[in-house]
């Protein structure tokens, strides 16, 4: 049986200067409710954004046929999903499909150049591989490593250093024959070069991180007790420390210097000083968490709380555990990726006029309705989830409120883009 409480949030950020970006967006994977007694779906895998300016959450879709989900990262213009059996890449501004590859056992991604690296792994199932390559724009197949040339176990946290991925390996899903094992991949050959071994106290490395040249795991061992190992990929050193926890830990995340970790069942978070290599501090939450992430510009933890069964809830905390807001999305928010923007690429001149469109849901007809009148005209296309056209609208820009018909359209959900030269904005409306 998959072991929920530990699959982890992902935090991707593609900047390389904060002091020009804002958060634009948190992603949310809600990885849902499937039935391992029955084999049913009880409640789907969706995906969310939330605005931490309006503080609004939608979901994007629900993703239909997979039992779970395992990551979400971010990539320029693209979102990567990997959802059990699937990975989807979405343009994250539009959020329209732009393509699906299927893996089954997907579990962790990274991306290298203009490639995709997929770990593998799952229950009961022995792969033929355990780290697949695809190109991240068109998902064509690159190469694999099989278990006599690769990764021989089930494989799950993956992070990238240089031309060199390095994989958690753990055989996560064969209970209680667990590795230690950080393999090492070189990505300009395509060869599995070395492995480092992380000895009996690193058994079972689980999250992942890379903070500039030293690569860290949280090892959840038997899940009885846990503990961090540090590596330096410049000087090889290794060292693993003990964390003396009562059980494993449910979820963990790199906040600035410090990995705050959670373990299972437990209200609290610790602090666990990456230099020091000392757990220094805990903070009091009174909330028990399954994925995280950290947004290092504002300071904020947010946090996904959930009873993996009618409900889930995203918290935002400061680094000193204060909460500050919260909001609701799906069942089971494990995943969490934050979308940087910089502010230079933003056009001041298309920001001036806002857009509301209502009512949405809508069965018959919705009001567009503009902040400001702008010269000329300007148009309305509206396309289905997969990018294509479903109708295009010319209205006159001197008008604030125009009435849109989408009684013809057949019940779903479609992306509006409105456009011309003084505004560019797109709306996610359902017609029910």
């Amino acid at each position: 049986m998959k072991k929920k409480l530990f699959l982890l949030a992902s935090l991707v950020v593609t900047i390389n200067a904060f002091a020009q970006n804002v958060l634009k967006q948190v992603i949310v994977v809600n990885e849902g409710h499937y039935d391992y007694m029955t084999g049913n779906i009880d409640v789907p895998v969706s995906i969310g954004t939330y605005n931490p300016v309006n503080k609004h959450y939608t979901t994007i879709e629900n993703i239909v046929g997979s039992r779970f989900a395992t990551d979400v990262i971010i990539d320029g213009d693209y979102l990567y999903v990997a959802a059990d059996d699937k990975i989807i890449k979405y343009n994250k501004n539009t959020f329209v499909r732009e393509g699906v590859l299927p893996v089954f056992g997907v579990r962790k991604l990274a991306i290298w150049n203009n490639h995709l690296l997929v770990t593998r792994g799952e229950y009961g199932y022995v792969f033929t591989n355990n780290f697949q390559v695809f190109d991240k724009n068109d998902f064509s197949y690159q190469y694999e490593l099989t278990t006599q040339a690769g990764p021989q176990y089930a494989c799950e946290g993956i992070v990238v250093h240089g031309d060199s991925a390095y994989i958690a390996v753990n055989n996560a899903f064969d209970f209680p024959n667990y590795k230690s094992i950080i393999g090492v991949v070189n990505l300009n050959a395509h060869t599995y070069v070395r492995e480092i071994n992380l000895g009996l106290n690193g058994t079972n490395p689980d999250y992942m991180t890379i903070s500039s040249d030293e690569i860290f795991t949280l090892n959840n061992q038997d899940y009885s007790t846990a503990s961090i190992s540090k590596y330096n990929v410049l000087t090889g050193v290794l060292s693993t420390t003990a964390l003396a926890t009562p059980g494993g830990c449910g979820t963990s995340v790199l906040a600035s210097t410090d990995i705050l970790y959670q373990v299972a069942g437990d209200n609290q978070l610790a602090k666990f000083n990456t230099a020091t290599l000392v757990t220094y501090d805990t903070l009091t939450i009174n909330k028990s968490l399954y994925g995280m992430a950290y947004d290092n510009l504002g300071s904020n933890i947010y946090a996904g709380n959930t009873d993996y069964v009618s409900y889930g809830k995203v918290f935002i905390y400061q680094a000193n555990g204060m909460l500050v807001d919260s909001f609701s999305a799906g069942v089971s928010p494990g995943n969490i990726a934050l979308d940087y923007v910089n502010l230079s690429s933003v056009q001041d001149s298309k920001e001036n006029v806002s857009v509301s469109v209502y009512p949405n849901p809508a069965s018959d007809k919705l009001t567009l309705s503009l902040s400001a009148t702008m010269k000329g005209t300007f148009t309305v296309g509206i396309t289905d989830l997969m990018g294509r056209n479903v109708a295009v609208f010319e209205l006159n820009a001197s008008e604030r409120n125009h009435s849109i018909d989408i009684s013809n359209f057949a019940i779903g959900t479609y992306i509006m883009k409105i456009q011309n030269s003084e505004i560019n904005k797109v709306v996610k409306i359902k017609k029910e």
